[in-house]
């Protein structure tokens, strides 16, 4: 119903299921789009409860990540729970940690190859009680530390020129979207996945070739709506 309603202003007020969230340039156009969007879902006969409207705001949090003038960033009570995360121990607390950082997936740099190591063990033939490893938990403290280090992320404007590195290791492959400002590259997002059977066979030779060429037509099709990727 909001989909359809704010369907028009999908530039500035991208609706989500029952929310609603609208971004602007500058303070005289902001006060615009609040008006369109009000008007229009006044005209669709749709209600707003004041008391969960925030007005106004440099910056705010939104499905999990706090959205503002200077990126994307991952909310700090969020980066302090992971922070003390305790160790899974079962196969349940396991599967609800996986999630909890493939939800953050976008801010983790090489996340599929720090849980290759970890995901067997929510195969129903494993304990139900997770065995330790001493590469699971490096894997599990490298996730950790990357979520504490890389919390934030750019938003790419129409002017920005885009940059992809990629690679392929032993454990897996992935890349890196970039834009140059000043001479200084930030990151927008990161993809990665694990090897594929066939892949796990190649060699370093063949590893560079698929780091260079495979992945890095696979993150732009993962990328495709920025707008301009393509094109630079």
């Amino acid at each position: 119903m909001i989909s359809s309603c704010l369907e028009s202003l999908c530039h500035c007020s991208p609706p989500y299921i029952d929310d609603v969230i609208i971004f602007s340039n500058s303070c005289s156009q902001h006060l615009l789009d609040i008006h369109e969007v009000l008007f229009l879902l006044c005209d669709a006969q749709l209600t707003v409860k004041a008391s969960k409207c925030v007005w106004g705001a440099s910056s705010i949090e939104f499905m999990g990540r706090v959205v503002g003038a200077h990126g994307i960033s991952i909310p700090h009570t969020r980066i302090q729970s992971f922070r003390n995360y305790v160790r899974p121990v079962s196969q349940k607390q396991m599967r609800s940690f996986l999630g909890l950082v493939n939800f953050y997936r976008a801010f983790i740099p090489s996340l599929a190859m720090y849980t290759k190591s970890l995901s067997p063990s929510l195969i129903k033939t494993h304990p139900s009680n997770i065995v330790w490893t001493s590469e699971m938990l490096s894997d599990f403290d490298s996730i950790v530390s990357c979520i504490y280090e890389h919390f934030s992320l750019t938003i790419p404007t129409p002017e920005d020129v885009f940059s992809l590195s990629s690679d392929a290791s032993s454990k897996g492959v992935g890349g890196v979207l970039n834009v140059c400002r000043d001479g200084v590259e930030h990151p927008v997002a990161y993809y990665s996945r694990q090897k594929r059977a066939r892949e796990e066979k190649y060699s370093a030779s063949e590893l560079e070739s698929l780091g260079r060429d495979s992945i890095t037509f696979q993150s732009l099709s993962h990328w495709q709506t920025f707008q301009g990727l393509h094109g630079s």
